[in-house]
């Protein structure tokens, strides 16, 4: 009982330091999930004016939405920040550690407790990660015998994580025709609205985009190289740490060791994950094939050897790894994590006098971290996508194009935006400062990183002077 805890301690430590500034910012997915649970919160309806969905239509993506869901009760409880927004993720984590410590011994659970794949996921705002331990717990508890709870877990995993909708139904009926009792009865039942909803365009639009055109069995081949489950980071800069893969380095020389006591059923439950995975287009996608790595976890945990001494020296050579990679990951990742939009709600919050043109031609949903963080009142969003909420499943189409009280989020027009007294905020290649000089624009100030170094220019138009330095222009006195 004492090892439990201290692996469950470990877990906390390893997910909870520094958590909510570490990554420094909130993605804009994240920022979705919040203000979406924000907004369900005070008026039962998400962002645009639809009561309680069954998916979220973020940006035109219809993510999964249990996330969001459960967002709602630390919204209430710590109001909208990272903390509360990286909650589920950070409980979900927690409970995969003990978990796994329940059923596959303390050994996996410290694996599952340090390695960086499932200390990242747990600490930001993953839909995977919460997929990843009901799917767990739901096969757990069909193993332990509990039809009635198990049925009802994989159910909600569904809701959870787009692989979880494919692989809760083949385990609820492997574990129906396995166990005579299974109540597959009850997983119908709950997945009717999300069967209602299977057929839009909305929530086929993911699988739509991501439909792998070839090159299937290399793409599977990748989630099982040594490379990118021991060495090289995730592609994508914000599902990973900046410089460890999947697993540390090091536990290579277990995981071959491991090996030899592979077994039917971990070999399948390493196999299916990726072979789902592997039907989209990219090179190696951690999150679609995090079901893959607990049983990878196992194999690793049986090529520990079974000293006190060892497991004491893994963790602390663990801690100092990942300790450096959350620095890097505070500090070099800080601009795609979207840190510097919490400095610019600050900004127009206190700029109201007069418009201000944001530019996002090079930029993801930007109203969605001025609402989170400026605390928005939902009403000024769901007025304006009223028009969608008689057919809210079928609207994939999505403008980042937003109108907020005196800002209006879009391209800069220069042919008309300088001959308007207003403010132009971008960034250095939205704005140069040749540009700048040639349309007579004063810089106000610059948003920063985390590191202070300048992302956001804010600009002042000066229309008289642009006017009075055109061409067969009346002049202006």
């Amino acid at each position: 009982m004492k090892i439990r805890i201290l692996i469950l301690l470990l877990a906390l430590i390893f997910r909870g330091f520094d958590f909510g500034a570490t990554p420094a910012g909130i993605s804009d997915d994240e920022a979705s999930h919040g203000y979406n649970a924000y907004s369900l919160l005070l008026t039962g309806k998400d962002e645009y004016g639809k009561s309680w969905p069954i998916l979220n239509r973020s940006f035109g993506t219809y993510s999964s939405n249990l996330y969001t869901y459960l967002t709602i009760v630390p919204v209430k409880l710590f109001g909208l920040n990272a903390v509360s927004v990286r909650f589920v993720s950070l409980i979900s984590g927690l409970i995969l550690v003990a978990v796994v410590i329940y059923t596959l011994g303390p050994a996996a659970g410290f694996v599952v407790a340090i390695s960086p794949v499932f200390v990242f996921y747990s600490r930001a705002a993953f839909e995977a990660n919460l997929g990843l331990m009901l799917l767990f717990l739901g096969i757990v508890l069909a193993v332990r015998k509990h039809p009635y709870l198990s049925t009802i877990i994989l159910s909600l995993s569904a809701y959870a994580y787009q692989v979880e909708k494919i692989l809760a139904p083949i385990l609820i009926l492997f574990f129906a025709a396995y166990y005579r009792k299974f109540k597959s009865l009850i997983f119908l039942v709950i997945l009717i609205p999300l069967v209602a909803v299977s057929f839009t365009s909305g929530a086929n639009s993911r699988a739509s985009t991501l439909v792998n055109k070839g090159n299937y069995l290399y793409l599977f081949i990748q989630y099982f190289s040594p490379n990118n489950l021991f060495s090289r980071p995730d592609p994508e800069p914000k599902k990973s740490f900046p410089e460890v893969s999947v697993f540390y380095w090091w536990m290579i020389t277990p995981f071959i060791i491991g090996l030899r006591k592979i077994n039917k059923l971990i070999l399948i439950s390493a196999v299916v994950p990726p072979v789902i995975a592997a039907f989209t287009p990219d090179y190696f996608s951690t999150w679609r094939a995090l079901p893959t790595f607990l049983p990878l976890a196992w194999i690793i945990s049986k090529g520990i050897p079974n000293k006190k001494w060892v497991y004491i020296f893994l963790a602390i050579f663990a801690a100092v790894e990942l300790y450096s990679n959350l620095v890097l990951l505070k500090h070099e990742k800080s601009v795609a994590w979207g840190y510097h939009y919490q400095t610019l709600a600050g900004f127009v919050k206190t700029t109201s006098d007069k418009p201000i043109v944001i530019d996002n031609a090079r930029s993801n949903a930007i109203y969605i971290w001025l609402a989170l963080y400026n605390r928005i009142p939902p009403q000024k969003f769901q007025t304006q996508d009223s028009q969608w909420l008689k057919d809210y499943y079928n609207h994939v189409e999505f403008s980042l194009d937003k109108k907020i009280d005196n800002i209006e989020i879009r391209p800069i027009f220069w042919e008309k935006d300088t001959l308007v007294d207003q403010i132009l905020i971008s960034d250095s290649l939205g704005i140069s400062e040749s540009q700048a000089k040639e349309h007579f624009l004063s810089l106000v100030t610059t948003i920063p990183d985390v590191n202070d170094q300048p992302v956001l220019y804010v600009y002042q138009t000066h229309p008289e002077l642009k006017i009075n330095s055109m061409p067969n222009q009346p002049q202006l006195r």
